[in-house]
Parts: structure tokens; sequence; C-alpha cells
């Protein structure tokens, strides 16, 4: 991901659109960004942040805007056109592929001890019992 600085512009933007973070600095993001599907999202320490500008459709047939919205992003990346929102307690120290969904999620977290398959890709699990999204 070819990456910049946040323009204080868009962090003008994005503040006004509920996003907060002392490390506004630290903030990267592609560069055809837009701050336009950010909302509500406190950033701290190092953000990767890739584009949002497709559509995609939820289970049900439900349209929705990538981005990111209602949540807490900490020292991570996040790829292009994914979808993350009501996000209650945070998300840490992760890499985000590009077109991932995570909805309604407690807390996500990686620590320095955390072994798993990572890069490896899995089936989705689909709690309330529909198809998978």
């Amino acid at each position: 991901m070819n990456e910049r600085a946040l323009t204080p512009e868009e962090i003008r933007q994005l503040e006004k659109q509920g996003c907060h973070s002392h490390t506004w600095e630290q903030v990267f993001v592609s560069e055809n960004f837009t701050t336009a599907n950010i909302h509500n999202t406190i950033f701290s320490c190092e953000i990767q942040l890739g584009v949002f500008n497709e559509t995609i459709v939820l289970t049900g047939n439900m349209p929705v805007k990538t981005g990111i919205y209602n949540a807490v992003i900490h020292q991570s990346i996040i790829g292009d056109n994914c979808y993350i929102k009501n996000i209650q307690g945070y998300i840490a120290n992760y890499q985000i592929g590009n077109r991932t969904i995570i909805h309604n999620c407690g807390i996500i977290v990686a620590t320095e001890k955390t072994t798993y398959g990572q890069g490896t890709m899995i089936s989705p699990i689909n709690e309330a019992g529909g198809r998978e999204l």
C-alpha cells in the first residue's frame, strides 16, 4: 500500500465526524483515501488505512458503504474496503485484509505472545445461524 500522512483538512473532517487521535501524525492512509466513511472512531499509535469507497452487501441483501464506524483502533493496519462497525471494546495490533467484515464485536487483540495461523485464510462463523457473510 502506498501510504501518506493525513492532510490537515482530512484531520479536521475526521474530527467533525466524531473521530479522535492523540497521534494523528501516526495515521497513514492510501493515496486515494477519503474521509467520507469513517465516523465515531478513535485511533491510537501507528495506523494504516486503505480506501473505503465501495458498497458491499451483507447477509439479507443489505447494502452498506465500506468504512469504519463506532470503533477504537490501536496499532493496526486496515486494508481496502473493509466494513468495521460497532466494536464495543477495541481492535489492537492487527493487520486486517481487504474486504474484511467485522461487525458487533467486543475486543479483537493480538499480543506479542499470540501465535496462530496469521496469513491463513479461514471461513468465518456466522453465530446468528444464517449463511456466511
